[in-house]
């Protein structure tokens, strides 16, 4: 019980700062890292990259769909109960909702972080949503793999061990 609220915290946070920077920092335009990373206000009724843009009821209807089939592999254990797995989906998760609002509130999402060598501009939930991708397929490479090995591995030791002791009986 305990570690299914530390995700229903992380999905909060990750939603709060999400809203909170997008109503503090959406009227102004400064630079925080020149040649680098500015704020930039802007809106996008788009997918990533504004593609798909005006395309609002079917993002909004992709968006639940995709919403409901992460929050399903987060509050079971259909393919893993790894708390790295289960975070990274808290993260992930807090992105969709804070890009979701947005769109069911506005038709659209707030963006406000021009990084400038990419020219792409985005949001809390956006580097939200990238950062836990990023570590669902680390742990999908590396994780989930060693983890099925140590899983297999200890489960053929039992059945060597298993064998071997049928075999000390007879003997015996």
């Amino acid at each position: 019980m305990l570690t299914i609220l530390i995700y229903i915290a992380i999905i909060g946070a990750v939603v709060t700062v999400d809203q909170v920077t997008k109503v503090l920092l959406l009227h102004s335009d400064f630079t925080y890292i020149p040649h680098l990373l500015y704020n930039t206000p802007t809106i996008n009724d788009g997918a990533a990259f504004s593609i798909m843009g005006g395309k609002t009821t079917f993002l909004i209807i992709f968006t639940s769909i995709i919403l409901v089939l992460v929050l399903v592999l987060l509050f079971t254990n259909k393919f893993s109960n790894n708390k790295f797995f289960k975070c990274s989906l808290a993260v992930t998760i807090g992105g969709i909702i804070g890009n979701f609002i947005d769109r069911i509130v506005l038709g659209a999402v707030r963006d406000f972080l021009l990084v400038e060598p990419f020219g792409f501009i985005c949001n809390v939930a956006d580097i939200a949503i990238c950062v836990g991708v990023a570590l669902i397929c680390i742990y999908i490479a590396f994780i989930h793999k060693f983890r099925d090995n140590g899983k297999k591995n200890k489960k053929n030791k039992e059945i060597n061990n298993e064998g071997n002791n049928k075999w000390k009986t007879f003997l015996l």
